[in-house]
């Protein structure tokens, strides 16, 4: 099954509690999904990054990625990073007070037949730190109609400059199979690009 329409809607939530900010993302579905068919096979995007200049920075090469099978059912845990390579649904962790989301933005795009659902998602994130100058990278994953966490996309190493708005990262994913139609949430989740430590979400 073809993901194609699937996302509709976007809702942005940004709550910050101290330091900390967090990202929601919403978006209502297409009514003929089947939902069981398309949770069965395995789920393929295609994503493209800016590694500088936020949206006016230059696209990079396309990668595509294929992930297990959506999980809809059950807790929202999260499964094994592609880049962390262990489970990061870990109960005692912590958020690092060092680092946080300054600012996130979602834009969705690719609405084939102008039906207001669309497949693509376009991820702007700025994490800032206390420190001149920390490498890092982020993780995405998407939440069908309040399950699990999946992954859907990551980003390369990149460096956050303290509190600069200049180190604005964009992820461009289309999401091509494998995602039912139906209300997703977004997270991001930011690691130390040396040790894989989690420091914000």
């Amino acid at each position: 099954m073809s993901t194609r329409n699937v996302l509709r809607k976007i809702s942005l939530l940004y709550a910050a509690s101290g330091l900390a900010a967090a990202l929601l993302f919403s978006a209502t579905a297409s009514a003929e999904a089947e939902p069981t068919a398309a949770a069965a096979e395995k789920r393929i995007s295609v994503s493209r990054q800016i590694k500088r200049g936020g949206r006016d920075g230059r696209l990079g090469v396309s990668v595509r990625h294929e992930f297990d099978a959506m999980q809809t059912a059950g807790a929202r845990e999260r499964p094994a990073s592609s880049k962390t390579g262990s489970d990061s649904a870990v109960a005692a962790r912590a958020a690092d007070a060092d680092f946080w989301f300054y600012d996130a933005d979602v834009i969705l795009f690719s609405d084939i037949d102008n039906d207001g659902y669309y497949h693509g998602i376009d991820l702007l994130l700025d994490a800032d730190t206390y420190f001149d100058a920390v490498d890092v990278y982020a993780v995405a994953y998407l939440s069908l109609e309040g399950g699990p966490w999946n992954e859907y996309a990551a980003t390369d190493d990149f460096t956050i400059f303290s509190a600069s708005s200049d180190d604005e990262y964009v992820i461009v994913t289309e999401l091509e199979s494998g995602y039912p139609a139906g209300s997703y949430d977004l997270l991001i989740e930011l690691y130390d690009a040396i040790d894989g430590a989690f420091l914000a979400e």
